[in-house]
C-alpha cells in the first residue's frame, strides 16, 4: 500500500551556496560543481598514448548549479566531490593532465535559461568534446545548443532512447555517447528495497522522500516501487518535497507517521555528499535506518546502499572522452549501461541504531564500513 501526502508550506527553491554547489555532484549521483575551469592554452597529446605529435585537446564541462565561469586553473580537482574526482583521476591515468595535456572550459547554471546560455557558449568555442556528469537538464541544454561538438554523458539518463538522446544504445545516431544511470530501472529499485529488508528484517513501513519536481529522473515513477514493496511486505509512506527546506520537516513527519526506515528519491543536485552529510545524522536522530542509494551516502553515515559501482562507471566515462579525443564518432559508439553493482553496509551506523546485521548479508557486501 502506498500512502502519499503533499508537504505543506511550499517555498521557492533555496539557492545553493558555493560550498553546497561544489559538493553537490556527489550524488546519485552528482549534480553540479560550482566553478569554471580554464586550463593552459598549450597542450600536447598525452605521451602515454604513444603519439609524440603536438596537439591541443580542448574540452568543455557543463554542470547544474549556481552560474559560474571563473578560472581556477590547475587546483580545481581537489575541490570536486568524489565522483568527479573518479572521472578526472581516470583521465590523468590516461595521460590527460589538467593544464598540461588537456584544456578545460567549465560552465554551470541553475536554471534552464542559464544552462542554455552556458551550453551555447561552449558550443561556440569549437571544442573537441563536451562532458556532462549526472545532470539530465545540462545534457538537454547541450543537445539543444547549435553545433556538432561530440558529447560524452556519464550518469545523466536511465533511458537514453526514451529520453530522446539516442536512436538506440548500440548505435546512438547522434552526437552523444557515454554511460547511463540505472536509478529509474525497476530492477535497481527492487534491489534497494531488498537491501533494506535484508539489513533490517523487521522493516514493515518505509518512509520515502519523493521529490516531485518535474525534472526529477530518480523519483518520477514511484509505481515501480509498489510491486516489490508489496512482495516484501513493506508499506510505503510517502512525503513529497520540492526544495531543500522541506527535507528536514518531511523526515520528521515520516517518523511521526510510523516510518521504520528512510529512502530518499530526490534530484541528483540534492543527492550528493552535501545532502548525505545532512540527512544521515538527521535520520539517525529519528532512529530511521537510511538507504543512501550509493556509497557516498554510506560513507557519510547511511546504513546501507546498493548501486552501481561509482568508480567503475565514472572511470568508464573518462574512457569515452579518450575515445572521442582519439577520433571515435558518438553516432556509432555504443552507449553502455553500468555492469558492476555493490552492496555497502555501515556497521557503525547499525550499532548506533542497535541493529544486528545478519551474517549472510555482511558476507554478501562488497564493503563493510566499521
Amino acid at each position: 500500500m502506498v500512502t502519499t501526502r503533499t508537504g505543506a508550506g511550499r517555498r521557492a527553491a533555496v539557492p545553493l551556496s558555493r560550498r553546497r554547489f561544489l559538493l553537490a555532484t556527489g550524488g546519485l549521483g552528482l549534480a553540479a560543481a560550482g566553478t569554471a575551469l580554464l586550463g593552459g592554452c598549450e597542450n600536447i597529446t598525452p605521451s602515454a598514448r604513444g603519439n609524440d605529435s603536438p596537439q591541443v585537446h580542448r574540452a568543455g564541462w557543463l554542470c547544474e548549479g549556481e552560474p559560474s565561469t571563473d578560472a581556477t586553473a590547475h587546483n580545481w580537482p581537489a575541490k570536486l566531490p568524489p565522483t568527479a574526482r573518479m572521472f578526472t583521476g581516470r583521465l590523468a591515468e590516461l595521460g590527460y593532465i589538467d593544464g598540461q595535456t588537456l584544456h578545460w572550459q567549465f560552465r554551470s547554471g541553475s536554471t534552464d535559461a542559464q544552462l542554455a546560455a552556458q551550453a551555447e557558449e561552449l558550443a561556440a568555442l569549437n571544442l573537441d568534446v563536451i562532458v556532462v556528469l549526472s545532470s539530465f537538464r545540462a545534457l538537454r541544454a547541450v543537445m539543444q545548443a547549435p553545433g556538432n561538438t561530440p558529447v560524452v554523458m556519464v550518469a545523466c539518463s536511465s533511458d537514453p532512447v526514451g529520453d530522446g538522446i539516442a536512436e538506440r544504445l548500440a548505435r546512438p545516431g547522434g552526437r552523444v555517447t557515454g554511460v547511463t544511470v540505472w536509478t529509474s530501472r525497476p530492477q535497481i529499485r527492487a534491489k534497494w528495497l531488498e537491501a533494506m529488508k535484508d539489513t533490517v528484517p523487521a522493516l514493515a513501513r518505509l518512509g520515502v522522500l519523493l521529490d516531485v519536481h518535474e525534472e526529477n529522473l530518480i523519483g518520477r515513477d514511484l509505481s515501480t516501487l509498489g510491486p516489490p514493496a508489496q512482495a516484501l511486505g513493506i508499506e510505503l509512506i510517502v512525503e513529497e518535497v520540492r526544495n531543500w527546506e522541506q527535507i528536514g520537516p518531511a523526515v520528521s513527519t515520516l517518523a511521526a507517521r510510523g516510518a521504520e526506515g528512510l529512502l530518499p528519491l530526490v534530484r541528483t543536485r540534492w543527492s550528493g555528499i552535501n545532502l548525505a552529510q545532512e540527512l544521515s545524522p538527521l535520520a539517525l536522530r529519528h532512529r530511521l535506518p537510511l538507504n543512501g542509494i550509493h556509497r557516498v551516502w554510506t560513507e557519510a553515515g547511511a546504513l546501507v546502499s546498493y548501486f552501481f559501482d561509482l568508480q567503475a562507471t565514472f572511470s568508464r566515462g573518462a574512457d569515452y572522452v579518450d575515445k572521442v579525443l582519439r577520433g571515435a564518432r558518438p553516432a556509432v559508439t555504443p552507449i553502455e549501461n553500468p555492469d558492476k553493482f555493490e552492496l555497502i553496509i555501515n556497521l557503525k551506523t547499525a550499532e548506533a541504531l542497535g541493529l544486528t546485521i545478519p551474517p549472510a548479508v555482511l558476507a554478501r557486501a562488497a564493503e563493510v564500513i566499521r
